[in-house]
C-alpha cells in the first residue's frame, strides 16, 4: 500500500511537470506521462466521483463541441480539434480523480514549480535554442505567451494551495524574470494583478475590509512615485508593447501600432463575421482556423467560441469558467479571474491544458478548504 502511495506522489509530480511540455521537442514527454497516468489509474480502479463542478460544466462544453462536427463547415478541421479536446479532458478527469486530499494538490504544484526552475535554467544557459518569434523566450512551450500564462498560474496556485506561511521570494523573482523574458503583455498584466491581489489578501487578514479602500490609493501613489523615479520603465519590452497596442485607440495612423495588434484586430473581425452568419450554434469547432488558414486563430477566446460554437457554446464554456469564480474565497483569485476574462479578448484558452489545470486545481483547493458538503451546496 505504501508503495502505491509513493508511486501516486511521483505520478502527481510528473503530471504537474509535464503540463508545461508543449513544444515539439518535448511534447512526447507529456503524452508519455499521460499514458503512465492512465495505466496507473486503471490499476488503482478508483471509485471516486468527479466532485468538481468546473469539470462537470466543461465536460458538457466538450460534448457540445464534439457534436458540432455534424454541422461544421469543415469536418476535418473540427475533428482535429475534437481530438485535442478529448485528450485534454481525459487527462484532466484522471488527474482530478487522483486528488483525494489537499496534499495531492501540493505534489502537483511541486511538479509545476520544477518546471519553472527548469525553464529558468534553459533561459540562463540555452535561451538561444528556445526563442519564439522576435527573440521572445518560450522555453518548453510552443509559444512565449503560454509560458507567461503558465508562470502566472503557478504564482496563483502557489498562493492558493501552499500551506506554508513563509513566502518563497526567490521563487517569485524567478517567475517574474521568466515573465519579462517572454515579453508577453498579457502575462505581465496578470503577474502585476496577482501580486496586488496577494498584497490585498495579506492586508485583509490583518485589517477590516473597509480599510482596504484607504490602502489601495496608497499603493497607487507608491506605484506612480516608482514610475517617476524609474522613468525608464517603458524600456521593459512587455510595457513598451502595451503602450504600442494602446496607441491604436488614440492614433489613426496604423503604422505606429505594432503589427501584432493590427493582425489580431483583423483576425477578430474575420471571426466576428463568421459568428454573424452562425449566431446560435456557430460554424463548427475550429472553423476560424480553417477560414483564416495557416493554423491561425482569432486570438480572441470570446469571439472564437462565438464563431465556432455560437451563443450556445459560449454560454456552456463560460458557465464552467465562472463556476471557479463563484467558489473562490480569496480576493487575489477573483481579481485574477476577472482580469483573465478581460484578457481573453487577446488570447485563446478554451483548449489549453494550463487553463484546465488552473480551473481544476482552484476548484479542488476550495473543495478542501470549505468542505465538500458546502461545495456541493454551491
Amino acid at each position: 500500500m505504501q508503495t502505491n502511495l509513493s508511486i501516486k506522489k511521483v505520478i502527481l509530480i510528473l503530471i504537474g511537470l509535464s503540463i508545461s511540455f508543449t513544444r515539439d521537442l518535448f511534447i512526447y514527454i507529456f503524452y508519455g506521462v499521460t499514458f503512465i497516468a492512465i495505466v496507473f489509474w486503471i490499476v488503482m480502479r478508483p471509485k471516486h466521483k468527479i466532485n468538481n463542478a468546473f469539470l462537470n460544466d466543461y465536460l458538457l462544453f466538450v460534448l457540445y463541441a464534439i457534436g458540432s462536427i455534424s454541422w461544421s463547415i469543415s469536418k476535418e478541421s473540427t475533428l482535429s480539434m475534437i481530438i485535442t479536446l478529448v485528450i485534454n479532458i481525459i487527462f484532466i478527469l484522471i488527474l482530478n480523480d487522483f486528488i483525494d486530499k489537499q496534499e495531492d494538490l501540493e505534489y502537483i504544484l511541486a511538479g509545476m514549480k520544477i518546471s519553472i526552475y527548469f525553464n529558468f535554467i534553459l533561459f540562463v544557459f540555452f535561451k538561444v535554442y528556445f526563442f519564439d518569434i522576435d527573440t521572445r523566450f518560450s522555453g518548453t512551450f510552443s509559444n512565449s505567451n503560454m509560458l507567461g500564462f503558465f508562470v502566472c498560474v503557478v504564482i496563483l496556485l502557489t498562493n492558493s494551495i501552499s500551506r506554508k506561511k513563509n513566502r518563497d521570494i526567490i521563487f517569485y523573482l524567478l517567475c517574474f524574470a521568466l515573465i519579462i523574458s517572454t515579453q508577453s503583455r498579457k502575462a505581465f498584466i496578470l503577474g502585476v494583478v496577482i501580486v496586488l491581489g496577494i498584497i490585498v489578501d495579506e492586508f485583509r487578514a490583518k485589517v477590516s475590509v473597509k480599510h482596504i479602500f484607504f490602502i489601495i490609493p496608497v499603493l497607487v501613489a507608491l506605484l506612480v512615485a516608482g514610475i517617476l523615479v524609474l522613468n525608464n520603465i517603458f524600456t521593459i519590452p512587455a510595457i513598451s508593447r502595451i503602450e504600442s497596442s494602446l496607441s491604436i485607440i488614440s492614433n489613426d495612423d496604423p503604422s505606429v501600432v505594432d503589427s501584432s495588434t493590427r493582425w489580431r484586430l483583423y483576425f477578430a473581425i474575420v471571426a466576428f463575421n463568421i459568428f454573424k452568419e452562425h449566431i446560435i450554434f456557430g460554424g463548427g469547432l475550429n472553423i476560424v482556423q480553417y477560414i483564416i488558414g495557416g493554423g491561425i486563430y482569432s486570438h480572441n477566446n470570446l469571439i472564437e467560441i462565438l464563431a465556432c460554437l455560437g451563443i450556445v457554446g459560449f454560454i456552456l464554456f463560460y458557465k464552467s469558467y465562472f463556476k471557479i469564480y463563484s467558489v473562490s474565497s480569496k480576493f487575489s483569485e477573483k481579481l485574477f479571474l476577472v482580469t483573465f476574462f478581460v484578457l481573453q479578448m487577446f488570447m485563446i484558452v478554451y483548449y489549453e491544458r494550463t487553463y484546465l489545470m488552473m480551473g481544476t486545481l482552484l476548484y479542488k483547493s476550495e473543495y478542501f478548504r470549505k468542505g465538500k458538503y458546502e461545495m456541493i451546496a454551491c
